[in-house]
Order: structure tokens, then C-alpha cells, then sequence
């Protein structure tokens, strides 16, 4: 199922364990990670991204159902 992913920015503090696991899709730009392609790998790669944030800043939904996959 293709994912779509959301950063709370208030919660994320830039620990970039999802760019390091996922330098296509995220990247750090000020305070806040950021999504520069959610379509840039699969969704069992986005979903240990999204697991690796220490603060759970990243949400991830299915696309079709909006249904919340993580967390």
C-alpha cells in the first residue's frame, strides 16, 4: 500500500536517524526533517525511517485510506 507521511515539526528535533536511514525521502533543513520525496522508496523503507525518530515526529498514513500506519 503506498504510504504518505507527515512531520510534526514541533516534535521533531532534527536527530536525523530518518535521513540516515532514508536520504532519498528526508532531509534536515533548520530546526525540522523534511520530506523531499515520499514516493522514493518503499514503504517497508519509510515505515524503519519513521520508526527510527526518538520523538515519533513522523507520521505515517496510507495514501488510499488515510489510515494511520505509524504511530
Amino acid at each position: 500500500m503506498p504510504y504518505r507521511i507527515h512531520i510534526d515539526s514541533d516534535s521533531c528535533t532534527a536527530s536525523g536517524n530518518c535521513v540516515r536511514g532514508l536520504p532519498s525521502v528526508f532531509a534536515i533543513e533548520g530546526d525540522s526533517a523534511v520530506i523531499l520525496d515520499e514516493d522514493g522508496a518503499h514503504d517497508d523503507q519509510i515505515l524503519d525511517a519513521a520508526q527510527s525518530c526518538p520523538w515519533a515526529a513522523i507520521t505515517v498514513l496510507d495514501r488510499e485510506t488515510g489510515a494511520c500506519i505509524y504511530p
